[in-house]
């Protein structure tokens, strides 16, 4: 599917959508953030009260749940109990990314909360043009690396060199802020209108760490609890921490599973295993989305 993309230039993707949107109607009022999205690729939104507390409290309980580190395919995976015991007061460490199991993020209810309460459904549904799936819900911390470690590899792999995304047909990624983000931890990058089109050199399946001078990122810096909405087939990528720790949650939302597999489903149905009552703590929005359908089936 990337080769297609590649070689229609983002074409292949509107074209093969069409039956998605045709078959699982968006009948509601569009997004106010819809036009900026289809312009820009992106939309920031400001942390409100309810946001803050609900990243406080997600991020509170994440201490106590297990890390691993983004190795390489070819190094070893090294897992943690907390990020606190890898953490123990260090500056550096020594891979750039540390990232929770998906289903435990997926287990706490604040995280289902922010969901509804920032209607994200709503915006995705718009975007999409259809009633969206879930298609991840992840979290990790971008921490800053160890001199001398051979950074650009370890960036590269663990997606902090600009490149772009093809998980499904169309699809996009909202990240919540878990701290006060600004340049010293890293925030998530993105170039606009570069999901509408771009130069053919950058529609090749690789990653990119040189771009033309006229490239003008913007960051999603911002307060606990702010949001920075995107459609990364667009170029981007997550920031690098200089001097501090930067925790991000992010959820995805995709108009269909063609193309990859199906991540969440295996996690949603290892969560109705692992927490039997968690059907209580999903909002309604959720139960009547085209993912709540799949999951309570």
């Amino acid at each position: 599917m990337r080769m297609l993309y590649s070689l229609t230039r983002g074409k292949s993707s509107k074209i093969l959508s069409y039956p998605f949107i045709l078959k699982y109607k968006y009948k509601k009022s569009k997004s106010s953030f819809d036009s900026d999205l289809k312009k820009y690729g992106y939309v920031r939104i400001s942390s409100s009260n309810v946001s803050s507390l609900l990243a406080s409290t997600i991020k509170n309980k994440c201490k106590n749940l297990s890390v691993y580190n983004s190795a390489k395919f070819n190094e070893k995976k090294l897992f943690y109990s907390s990020f606190d015991e890898l953490n123990n007061n260090s500056k550096y460490f020594q891979y750039p990314r540390y990232v929770h199991f998906d289903y435990q993020i997926a287990s706490i209810p604040e995280v289902w909360q922010l969901i509804e309460q920032n209607n994200l459904i709503e915006i995705a549904s718009s975007y999409l043009g259809c009633q969206p799936l879930i298609t991840n819900i992840s979290s990790w911390y971008v921490v800053p690396l160890l001199k001398g470690n051979n950074p650009e590899d370890l960036y590269s792999y663990s997606a902090q060199s600009y490149h772009y995304d093809i998980d499904w047909l169309s699809f996009l990624k909202v990240f919540i802020n878990l701290d006060d983000v600004d340049s010293t931890n890293g925030p998530f990058e993105f170039l606009p209108y570069t999901h509408r089109g771009r130069s053919s050199k950058y529609y090749k399946d690789q990653r990119y760490t040189d771009l033309d001078t006229f490239a003008k990122p913007v960051f999603a810096s911002g307060s606990i609890g702010s949001m920075f909405i995107a459609d990364t087939s667009g170029l981007h990528r997550d920031g690098r921490a200089v001097s501090k720790t930067r925790q991000v949650l992010t959820i995805e939302f995709s108009n269909s599973t063609f193309g990859g597999k199906f991540k969440i489903d295996e996690n949603l149905l290892k969560l109705k295993k692992t927490f039997p009552k968690i059907e209580s703590v999903l909002p309604s929005s959720f139960h009547d989305s085209r993912a709540g359908k799949l999951f309570f089936t």
